[in-house]
């Protein structure tokens, strides 16, 4: 069960008014006029966040993304801090264009006792961090 929404919208502007339509152009009624988006209520870190993607060609593709995220949040199972990791790794990603961690990866993560949200660390970095706080480098 999602709590999200898939919706579509349009960058059309109102001469009078000089704003965008948004959902209220007359034109989305024709087949690729506008954009689809998909929208969520997000726990994370600051609290309760809304969640808001657009720029998908299909109602199909925004839903898709809407269940990527319903899966990402599901990791949390009930862990309040992890859902507020998962939750701000969400928005991190996905801000600017980017695009959402892969659930799997996610998982692993999290199975091993990672921070789901931590960089990537080579093992030579890793090594070389080690060795430093060891005092031999």
């Amino acid at each position: 069960m999602s709590l999200g929404s898939t919706f579509r919208r349009c960058a059309c502007t109102n001469p009078e008014t000089g704003r965008q339509a948004g959902r209220t152009c007359p034109k989305l009624g024709a087949r690729r006029h506008g954009t689809w988006g998909y929208t969520r209520r997000t726990e994370t870190s600051a609290g309760l966040r809304v969640l808001r993607r657009l720029g998908f060609q299909t109602e199909s593709a925004a839903r898709a993304g809407l269940t990527a995220v319903d899966d990402l949040i599901r990791l949390a199972a009930g862990n309040d801090h992890l859902l507020r990791k998962i939750g701000d790794l969400i928005f991190e990603r996905t801000r600017y264009g980017g695009q959402l961690p892969d659930a799997t990866e996610v998982r692993r993560r999290i199975g091993a006792g990672l921070d789901p949200a931590a960089p990537d660390v080579l093992t030579g970095e890793f090594l070389e961090s080690w060795l430093a706080g060891k005092g031999r480098l």
